[in-house]
């Protein structure tokens, strides 16, 4: 049995669907965080903050959001799945940056950003070993 029917057998119906556009294939990284960046931003200007960790729902809602797809996107990675988790959790420094005008705070906001990450990179990790080990 090839590497491909054993991901048909084993993969969810809903997941065996979904494959990576070309340039997601090629500049995965870069294209997941203009895409953070592009989320983080609106959670910033959706909640007027100048930090998107300043936002009434970052909690409860995106920063929840941000771990789910971190879990998505990490799956289909063929490594280094852990670097989705930082990537998206580290594109909310470029706006805290052109919102916040990188004030005397933006040192504690990077080492606040790099506690952030490390759950998502976790959870990055385990999600991009799942989804080897499912053809192992």
């Amino acid at each position: 049995m090839n590497d491909r029917d054993c991901q048909k057998r084993t993969m969810p119906q809903p997941l065996q669907q979904i494959g990576p556009s070309p340039v997601m294939k090629r500049y995965p990284l870069s294209v997941l965080a203009i895409m953070g960046t592009g989320f983080w931003s609106f959670v910033a200007a959706a909640a007027e903050a100048t930090e998107p960790w300043d936002a009434s729902a970052y909690w409860t809602l995106a920063y929840p959001l941000s771990l789910m797809a971190a879990v998505v996107v990490s799956f289909g990675m063929e490594r280094r799945a852990w670097m989705v988790g930082l990537v998206l959790t580290m594109s909310q420094l470029p706006v805290m940056l052109v919102l916040g005008l990188a004030g005397s705070m933006t040192a504690f906001g990077l080492v606040f950003l790099i506690t952030l990450a490390a759950p998502a990179m976790v959870v990055s990790a385990l999600s991009g070993w799942l989804a080897r080990s499912w053809c192992s």
